[in-house]
């Protein structure tokens, strides 16, 4: 068998070696990702989108708004989501909407080159000659994710406005043109202060799952205790379940402190916990279930324990604890580079899925 092989093998030495490949696929797999990925660049200098002629700044009689500066309203004068932030005019306001009624609540911003269609002038202070504008990240959610992947903390990005061109057929996505020059002001994409924040705040959930997890029953078998100091072998379904729970629940607060959004879940989240949760659950309820009474095997080490049935080291069971490592790890990658929980296709979820069910299979058979 060839759980017997190496029964005289120094266990140490056995799960460095097993572990060196773990870290070896994942940091493969991380590496071929981050090569095939959106590497970091600088913002475009200009929108790219066409500039509408130039008009009289003076009465605003045309289309054209000029602005004169940006002023934002986070940290060191940076523009922030959820902050608001102020467009300054030549013209007042007023005086280019009695050129255009009913026109200015339409204006929309710009942002490198990126049509923010809902996110339009809020409040208007004519006298100032200053337009208002929310940086919602409820808001036009995908353009966001598009404007942020990519980037650095902190980037200086293009503002314009634009408006939507006249159309009758109400169900034809708006044309936007623009209406104004362009001006530069900071963009902060992860605000520092929150990243220590949720950095610590997830440091503190893995240390806090590992002290459980080695001090309590948290991550093992289900069963009756061993005798001191014995004790039960590390479950491979409840690990898989735990490590997916610190993945979301990470991504989860990266997403709300950043963006402010209390709902950055999609369906692969719900989809990666609850094949995780029905593992774990069929696990258990396959070692209730056992009507021949077996000897009960002790720890030997987390890896091996995880890797290991009575017969030894396993290869579906090494197949899910790679997919389980891999996608994680790819999962909270994209959450940090894109700002948004990623959209595994359905082949990607259903290798997981197929892996998840051998080894529910593999377990009930030998059970």
């Amino acid at each position: 068998m060839y759980g017997s092989v190496g029964d005289d093998v120094d266990p140490g030495m056995r799960t460095r070696d097993i572990g060196i490949v773990l870290v070896s696929i994942v940091g493969a797999a991380l590496v071929g990702w981050g090569v095939g990925s959106k590497a970091l660049v600088d913002p475009i200098d200009v929108p790219s989108l066409p500039i509408a002629p130039a008009a009289d700044s003076e009465t605003g009689s045309a289309d054209f708004l000029e602005i004169e500066g940006i002023s934002c309203y986070g940290r060191d004068g940076t523009c922030q989501l959820t902050k608001v932030l102020d467009v300054r005019l030549k013209v007042a306001p007023v005086a280019w909407e009695k050129a255009h009624a009913g026109q200015l609540p339409k204006v929309a911003l710009v942002i490198g080159g990126i049509v923010f269609e809902h996110i339009t002038a809020r409040a208007v202070q004519s006298n100032t000659k200053v337009l208002r504008f929310r940086l919602d990240p409820n808001q036009d959610a995908a353009k966001w994710k598009e404007l942020f992947t990519g980037q650095k903390e902190q980037v200086s990005m293009p503002f314009a406005l634009a408006l939507p061109e006249p159309s009758t057929d109400s169900k034809k996505v708006a044309d936007f043109r623009l209406i104004s020059n362009a001006r530069v002001a900071e963009l902060v994409v992860r605000p520092n202060e929150l990243t220590r924040v949720i950095y610590s705040s997830i440091v503190v959930l893995i240390l806090g799952l590992l002290y459980l997890g080695h001090k309590s029953d948290l991550l093992r078998d289900a069963g009756p205790a061993l005798p001191l100091p014995g004790r039960k072998p590390y479950s491979l379904a409840r690990t898989q379940l735990a490590v997916w729970t610190v993945v979301i629940v990470g991504s989860y607060l990266l997403l709300a402190a950043v963006l402010g959004s209390t709902n950055p879940f999609n369906e692969t989240a719900l989809i990666l916990i609850g094949v995780s949760a029905a593992t774990g659950l069929t696990a258990t309820a396959i070692d209730d279930t056992v009507t021949t009474p077996k000897e009960p095997r002790a720890s030997r080490g987390f890896i091996i324990d995880i890797l290991s049935d009575e017969e030894g080291v396993t290869i579906y069971r090494f197949q899910m604890a790679v997919w389980t490592l891999v996608l994680a790890a790819v999962f909270f990658y994209k959450v940090w580079t894109e700002l948004a929980m990623p959209d595994f296709n359905a082949v990607l979820l259903g290798l997981l899925g197929v892996s998840n069910g051998t080894y529910v299979g593999l377990k009930m058979r030998k059970s």
